[in-house]
């Protein structure tokens, strides 16, 4: 899906899954947003976005605005392209480098190389209430789910968070020599309108 500069797209109860942005293109802005590109103002709401890759953002990219509610973002890649690997490898679920409200989201099981494999933002970004947790940076470890800042609005759970990200005592974090385990099930079908991942017993973020 690609959304332009000046133009506004809703998704709600979609699923975007499968895509991949042509790697080792030129320009580089064609490798980026295997599932979502947006330039313009975007709205997700109760979707899963799993199984996207790109250089660049391999679930979302976006450079514009986006809220995005509720939604399960899985299993997406940011791969190295270039005739080294040196390009591209950023960004696993969502490269973020606009403006991005994100509530209840459960952002888990992405990879990258570089950096950011849950989230790579240099944009402006809040997050409530999401699950951010199981996503990993082969390079950098200690970035695999956030490369960045964001703005915590409280009851967020990271599995890795690190000094001056944004997260602090009223979210629930990890480090990474003592990464806190969400204990999440796969994504899969369980009765709703699309593919979710459940909590699993034990999990820290039940009842929170």
């Amino acid at each position: 899906c690609m959304n332009s500069s000046g133009a506004q797209m809703t998704l709600t109860n979609c699923s975007v899954t499968g895509n991949e942005s042509k790697c080792g293109s030129f320009p580089i802005y064609y490798e980026c947003g295997g599932g979502i590109i947006n330039n313009g103002d975007l709205t997700v709401q109760s979707s899963p976005i799993s199984g996207n890759t790109a250089g660049y953002g391999g679930g979302i990219f976006s450079d514009g605005t986006a809220t995005i509610t509720n939604c399960t973002i899985s299993g997406n890649a940011a791969v190295s392209t270039g005739a080294h690997g040196f390009q591209g490898g950023y960004g696993g679920g969502l490269e973020l480098s606009g403006s991005a409200v994100l509530v209840s989201d459960t952002i888990s099981g992405n990879q990258c190389v570089w950096q950011g494999g849950g989230i790579l933002t240099s944009g402006t970004i809040t997050t409530t209430n999401c699950i951010l947790a199981g996503n990993s940076a082969s390079a950098h470890p200690e970035n695999a789910d956030l490369s960045g800042t964001v703005q915590s609005e409280v009851y967020n759970l990271v599995g890795f968070s690190i000094d001056g990200d944004g997260f602090g005592a009223n979210d629930f974090t990890g480090t990474v020599d003592a990464p806190l385990d969400a204990r999440l099930g796969p994504l899969s079908d369980y009765g709703g309108l699309t593919f979710t991942i459940p909590l699993l017993h034990g999990s820290p973020d039940i009842d929170q």
